[in-house]
This record gives structure tokens, C-alpha cells and sequence, in this order.
């Protein structure tokens, strides 16, 4: 009998503990469940605020970047007006040195390099859409002034504290001072002939530039000029400016219409033509101004001024602007 009351008595504690547990276990399953729920809440609220954000962000760049890109090419406008004025600082002491002002250079039979096949050649272009053939002067720092063959922009060296490039003619070394940032040339190449002209530069890269000299202040042939004949005024003539530049035919193999610092004669480092062209692929570029800045070409003035001149800017202006004693009227503000 005791035993059979013990049992009963287990069994209905056994019973009401099940009871009892029951509830709670309900009560974690749902808490879990909560909670588990609340996670995936958490989720996608965290998802959409990273969307949002993305958004927010894009929206932002997109904002700002014609801002940066704006600034950035002030900071390069700003780069290249400093540098035009520092070559006219070169040329206007070279001035005061020998009382004239440098020529363009022109090639003579003394103008030959040893090429990297161990003879002496010369260097030149043979430019095959006019069916002509040009030789090229060399800078050589024992010439003075006068019958110097390399161009003003060899000249001017050591007016430009690369008084060692001059004197041991570094033909390859790069001289940033004759550099545009916007147009981001690359080192010195050697030149590629191609469907434009043959390059004869000895087997050797040489450096470019990218400002001219007014031909009509440094012409050819050894001619030099003095201050004195720029009788339209020194703050009314072009001294240098920003060559024109074809983006599908010239190129850091190319010597078309481009020609090196340290050659002579050639229009790769003076022109006179009446044009500005903003660098394309498509612009009759061949002796004329240009730019890759959007507002216009940089130009100094033989007083040493520099002022962009707008690209839209008149073909009588600027004509006149390189004449030396024409007596024009004009103003280029």
C-alpha cells in the first residue's frame, strides 16, 4: 500500500513539474523568436541606411567632382603661366647680356650628332605630305648668339639655371619649364616614322616643348632682332605662346610639327601663324597656336606680360599682335 501511494505521489509531482516547465519553455521558444526577429529588423534597417548612405555619397561626387576638376586644372592654368614668364625671363636676360634677342636657329654643315650606330649623322624630317625634306640644326655651346644653330629655346639654357644641359647639349634630359601639366607629355622617345614624316634623330630621344617664340622676334637663318625694331611696343607684341597641338597626329613619338629644344630652324619651336585651336584630334594645327586649357592660350609679351588670349580672339588681332612695326591699332583686352 505504501508503495503504491509513493508512485501516485511521483507521478503527480512528475505531472505538475511538466505543467509547471511548460510555460517557460513557451516562453523562451517566443523571447528567441523575438529576438531572432528583431536581428533581421536590425538587418535590413542597416541595409537600407547603407543604400541611403551610397546614395547620399554619389550624389555628393557628383557634385564635387567638376568642382575638383576645376581646380585642378586652375592649379595647372596657374602652373603654365608661370612658366611662360620664366622663359621670358630667360629671354629678356639674354637680352640685357647681348643686346639681342635669340634667333630660331637654322642647320649648317656643322649641325651632326654621333647616332647610336657610331657615325656622325644629321637630324631632320622628311615631311611626307608636302613631299619635302628638312634638316635640322643642333645647339652648340660654343657658337655665340649670332650664328647660333640651335633655336632661342637652346639658347636661353642657362638663363634657366640648366646652364649643364647647355653646355654638354643633354638633348634628352626633360626640361619641365618648357612643359605644359595639362598636356601630360610623357619622358622623351625616340621618334617612330609614321604616316605624317620620317624623324631622323640619330637613334636618340629628345626633349619637346610646348611654347613657340614668335618667328617674327626669333626667325631663322642666324637673323637676330633688338628691342629696338619691335616698333608697335613691347606690351603690344608677341614674344611666346602655346603651340597648337593635334592630339591624333602628334604624340611622344612624333616630331611633326614638333620638333626639339635643342634643334634649329624648324617650326616646332617658332611660328607665326594667326590661329588658336583647343588640342583635338581634328585641327588644322600646322604652324598655329593652341591650347589644352579651356579658357585660351597662354602668350607672353615682350614686356613681359602673360595673358590667356581667348580662343575665339580675331585673326587681325592677333596678326597684329605678332607684327613687330605695322602700326596697328588694336587692343587685345
Amino acid at each position: 500500500m505504501a508503495i503504491i501511494e509513493t508512485r501516485t505521489l511521483r507521478d503527480r509531482l512528475s505531472n505538475l513539474t511538466a505543467y509547471q516547465l511548460k510555460p517557460n519553455r513557451q516562453r523562451k521558444t517566443a523571447k528567441r523568436d523575438a529576438t531572432n526577429r528583431a536581428q533581421l529588423n536590425n538587418g535590413a534597417f542597416a541595409l537600407l541606411d547603407l543604400i541611403i548612405s551610397l546614395s547620399i555619397m554619389a550624389i555628393l561626387m557628383s557634385l564635387l567632382l567638376p568642382a575638383v576638376v576645376s581646380v585642378r586644372e586652375s592649379s595647372r592654368a596657374v602652373g603654365c603661366k608661370s612658366n611662360i614668364r620664366q622663359l621670358s625671363m630667360g629671354m629678356g636676360m639674354l637680352e640685357v647680356v647681348h643686346r639681342v634677342l635669340p634667333s630660331n636657329g637654322g642647320f649648317d654643315s656643322s649641325c651632326t650628332i654621333e647616332g647610336s650606330n657610331g657615325l656622325q649623322v644629321y637630324i631632320g624630317t622628311d615631311d611626307l605630305e608636302a613631299g619635302r625634306s628638312y634638316r635640322w640644326g643642333i645647339g652648340q655651346p660654343r657658337l655665340p648668339i649670332r650664328p647660333q644653330t640651335g633655336s632661342w629655346s637652346f639658347s636661353i639654357l642657362p638663363y634657366l639655371e640648366q646652364k649643364h644641359a647647355y653646355d654638354l647639349v643633354l638633348f634628352s634630359s626633360r626640361q619641365t619649364l618648357f612643359l605644359c601639366s595639362s598636356r601630360s607629355r610623357s619622358e622623351p622617345q625616340i621618334p617612330v616614322s609614321d604616316a605624317h614624316g620620317n624623324y631622323h634623330s640619330g637613334g636618340y630621344a629628345w626633349a619637346q616643348t610646348d611654347y613657340a617664340a614668335n618667328k617674327n622676334i626669333c626667325p631663322n637663318e642666324f637673323k637676330v632682332i633688338r628691342l629696338a625694331n619691335i616698333r608697335d611696343g613691347a606690351s603690344n607684341t608677341i614674344l611666346l605662346g602655346e603651340k597648337a597641338y593635334c592630339l591624333s597626329v602628334q604624340g611622344p613619338y612624333s616630331w611633326y610639327w614638333d620638333e626639339p629644344i635643342f634643334s634649329g630652324g624648324s617650326d616646332g619651336t617658332a611660328r607665326v601663324g594667326a590661329n588658336l585651336f583647343r588640342d583635338s584630334r581634328e585641327n588644322p594645327f600646322k604652324g598655329c597656336w593652341g591650347s589644352s586649357h579651356p579658357g585660351g592660350v597662354m602668350f607672353s609679351f615682350a614686356d613681359g606680360r602673360v595673358q590667356q588670349l581667348s580662343f575665339e580672339m580675331s585673326t587681325e588681332i592677333l596678326e597684329a599682335a605678332l607684327s613687330l612695326a605695322n602700326g596697328e591699332v588694336f587692343s587685345i583686352d
